[in-house]
């Protein structure tokens, strides 16, 4: 394109007209050709900037969906696995006894947190009976179940519980059961019904298929729980000894301004507590006089300013009066040329200057009228006039009489119900009223 311009431009300076209008003509072809080109690549940009932010924003809501997912994840995980750590600690079992356990109360629709609290009431109970308390060992007695074993060594948890199970799930009294699952897991042990009343096959492909999940957790995951919760503490901890290091550093540094802060505060207050005795026995003014450095000059300059003030006070009033006649005959002779530039006949046609509001002059009263909105208006300007309230009628009537229209006579003023006169309105209701009952009696 740039060649095809030079050559156009050569051709022109020898006069070979002909060849410049066929150069023109390859330039005007190159022209169109690199806008179509230039077209598709801004399309192509465009269309490509698109993708991009589509692309962006995509990838910014699946960073939020999967971290969404992921502390849902951890959150299942956590409450999961402090149950199972929870049972153990309590019971004694192993952790995949623990598991298996923990997964059996959930299949049976028992919540993981009443499932501790009532391992917590058995291991409560379990050590009542053997320390000889009677009534945990009548209780064990009446499922039949031996704390010891034909060694004379006691039976862990671990080792009581399917059997206790068991018996609960062969009980054929609900009262009986209920009343025993109370006293051997607390409150809550109602609750463990569910899983109490398990046959030894529900229970058996609960735990199938809780191993068919892969969540019957070992002793190598507990340690990793474990160990991920210590790490968490850590964090949260280092987190916090952030905090307390940058405090514990800029604790030197108060500790050196503090005190000349509480200096100026106890200074402050002292000066107010004797401004306030001062004021109580010699008044604000003597007490400002005489605690606040320079206010004996300030009040002497304010009463110049006052005896200044009452000497040209009349002076300053004659001057603004003196304005604000010259404003209203200059208002007057301004809404005077507006009248004459409306256009009305008889009257010489002007410009019409539209002057504002503001600047004419104040509407006249002497033909009367009811003013419903706040105005400025000229009073008395044709004679005397009188001006009566209407909403307070007492006052009004003693505008009447000063004015002498007092005695003229009784005065009617009609009131307006929407847009309806309240006697005419009244007939109207007394009368229908009248027609409806004498209807009831015909």
């Amino acid at each position: 394109m740039a060649g095809s311009l030079s050559q156009t431009l050569r051709l022109v300076v020898k006069g070979d007209a002909k060849g410049a209008v066929g150069a023109l003509r390859g330039l005007d072809r190159g022209l169109t050709k690199s806008g179509r080109t230039g077209g598709t690549f801004g399309h192509m940009l465009r269309k490509g900037a698109l993708l991009a932010a589509a692309g962006f924003a995509m990838l910014v809501a699946g960073l939020y969906v999967a971290m969404r997912v992921l502390r849902s994840c951890f959150a299942a995980y956590q409450i999961y696995m402090k149950t199972i750590v929870t049972i153990q600690r309590l019971t004694g079992l192993t952790a995949v006894q623990s598991s298996i356990l923990a997964g059996q109360m959930r299949l049976s629709g028992i919540e993981t947190t009443k499932t501790a609290v009532c391992m917590g009431f058995f291991a409560k109970n379990l050590d009542a009976a053997r320390q000889g308390t009677k009534a945990a060992q009548i209780t064990f007695e009446r499922l039949h179940v031996d704390l010891k074993d034909g060694n004379g060594h006691w039976r862990t948890a671990g080792d009581l519980l399917p059997e206790i199970q068991r018996h609960f799930a062969a009980m054929e009294d609900p009262i009986a059961r209920t009343a025993l699952a109370t006293k051997l897991f607390g409150k809550s042990g109602r609750d463990m019904l569910p899983w109490l009343t398990k046959t030894p096959s529900v229970l058996a492909e609960f735990t199938k298929y809780l191993r068919s999940l892969g969540i019957v957790m070992t002793e190598k995951t507990e340690k990793a729980f474990k160990e991920f919760n210590l790490n968490k503490r850590k964090l949260s901890f280092g987190w916090d000894a952030i905090k307390i290091n940058a405090a514990a550093a800029l604790v030197p540094i108060f500790n050196k301004l503090l005190p000349s802060v509480i200096r100026l505060i106890t200074r402050a207050a002292g000066w107010m507590g004797r401004f306030r005795a001062l004021v109580e026995k010699k008044g604000l003014g003597k007490a400002i006089q005489e605690m606040v450095p320079g206010a004996e000059s300030v009040v002497k300059v304010l009463k110049k300013m006052k005896r200044w003030w009452d000497e040209n006070r009349s002076a300053v009033y004659g001057v603004l009066k003196a304005v604000m006649a010259l404003i209203e005959k200059v208002a007057y002779v301004l809404s005077l040329l507006n009248r004459l530039g409306s256009g009305k006949s008889g009257t010489p046609s002007v410009p019409n200057l539209n002057i504002p509001d503001w600047l004419l002059p104040p509407g006249t009263s002497a033909a009367g009228g009811v003013f419903t909105r706040p105005q400025v208006r000229l009073i008395g300007e044709a004679g005397a006039e009188a001006i009566i309230p209407l909403t307070r009628p007492r006052r009004a009537a003693q505008v009447m009489a000063q004015a002498g229209i007092g005695g003229v006579g009784p005065i009617t003023i009609p009131i307006f119900l929407d847009g309806r006169q309240i006697a005419a309105y009244t007939v109207d209701l007394m009368t229908r009223s009248a027609t409806r009952l004498a209807r009831g009696y015909s």
